[in-house]
């Protein structure tokens, strides 16, 4: 035994060195694939130009910090050992670790408001109220219905995984989260047919499934399908000839496990954590949608997303209305519902500003304008307020 230990001690400070060389061997022979995980763009190399050489040292840094051998293998050790075992992030500030591992997001506000922060005063619900009616009064004079629905976070259907950190203990539970607060307002006006909210229609289906991903901020596809459904029914008042199909024994459910999420590719961790993946394979064929012919419209500056910004589907649906969409994120999942509903639906993502796009809606004059919206951005329906486009 004590031989042994001879030998390691002997031969640690070999060790050592070659733990300090096979880094720099690596950066400069590629014998270990080390790819970054993580959700950014890695710092270049920089070439040294004299003319401002005082600022290739910091370039210099930035690079070696991001490039050195071995890096992202560490980094990718490092931030799933904190999520696995110890239940933490490594980037608090963008990623919330709950309980059993689900994961949230931390920057898009959801957190702070599910429980009832950041509550709106009297004259943010009366300026909502005036927004909402001014769209609306102003489409339906050109003949177009209008509807607004509210798409419930993740930490409002799931708020038993969150955990103790977000929630607010210091508030009475007569105190309502955010947007029942601005529902519960806008009920009593004459706009209460044109704006909905979907949580309390996913809250008793999450008994039967799963409907957000555990990995990844949005609903999966059983979610969007219950939530498309949600809203056929309501546009069904209006438009009865509008078929519905979202019911469960109308798609062969396939559930798969992917390496698949947002919130794990922030962590870099995405490569190595599946989550589970339901595809839902529609059963009846006759009944589907196709792609039309595209539009040349401009994608705004700074997009993102160019090929999402777009989409048109057809069916040969003849009395159904013809909708026009404007979506966030959240409309991924449900385009596969929605599309086959309509005559014609075009889908707008236009960068999170939910504005009624008034040359688009001109150019496609629908029957029917729905703006889809992630609860805690309904706030941007006020930071861009509809104001008629002189001609």
């Amino acid at each position: 035994m004590h031989r042994n230990y001879r030998i390691i001690y002997r031969n640690l400070p070999a060790l050592f060195i070659v733990f300090l060389v096979l880094p720099w061997l690596n950066m400069r022979l590629h014998l270990i694939k080390d790819e970054s995980t993580e959700n950014r763009t890695m710092a270049e190399k920089p070439v040294l130009d004299l003319t401002f050489a005082e600022n290739f040292p910091h370039e210099y840094d930035e690079y070696w910090d991001d490039n050195f051998g071995f890096r992202n293998n560490y980094v990718l050790v490092n931030s799933y050992v904190n999520y696995k075992f110890f239940g933490r992030s490594v980037v608090p500030e963008k990623v919330h670790v709950g309980k059993g591992g689900w994961l949230y997001p931390v920057q898009d506000e959801s957190l702070p408001v599910y429980r009832g922060k950041n509550q709106y005063p009297a004259e943010k619900l009366a300026s909502f109220y005036d927004e909402i009616k001014k769209r609306r009064d102003y489409l339906n004079e050109k003949g177009i219905a209008y509807y607004v629905f509210l798409v419930p976070t993740k930490a409002s259907v799931y708020p038993e995984y969150v955990g103790s950190k977000y929630q607010a203990f210091d508030l009475p539970d007569s105190v309502l989260a955010r947007t029942e607060q601005l529902m519960n307002f806008l009920k009593t006006t004459d706009v209460a047919d044109n704006i909905f909210y979907m949580k309390d229609t996913l809250m008793p289906l999450k008994e039967k499934h799963q409907l957000y991903y555990k990995n990844d901020h949005h609903w999966n596809s059983v979610g969007a399908m219950y939530a498309a459904g949600f809203i056929i029914e309501k546009l069904q008042k209006k438009y009865p000839q509008l078929q519905n199909f979202t019911e469960a024994e109308d798609y062969d459910l396939q559930m798969l496990r992917k390496n698949y999420g947002d919130l794990t590719a922030m962590l870099g961790i995405r490569s190595i954590v599946k989550d589970d993946f339901p595809e839902l394979i529609p059963l009846d064929s006759a009944n589907l949608y196709s792609k039309g012919e595209k539009k040349d419209y401009k994608v705004p500056e700074k997009f993102p997303y160019p090929w999402d910004y777009y989409h048109y589907y057809k069916t040969d649906k003849h009395n159904a209305p013809r909708a026009l969409i404007i979506r966030d994120s959240f409309t991924n999942h449900l385009i596969p519902f929605l599309s086959r509903s309509f005559k014609e639906s075009v889908y707008i993502w236009d960068g999170w500003k939910y504005r009624l796009n008034q040359p688009i809606l001109n150019n496609e004059n629908p029957d029917v304008l729905i703006e889809i919206i992630i609860e805690n951005n309904a706030d941007l329906l006020l930071k861009y307020p509809f104001r008629l486009k002189k001609k």
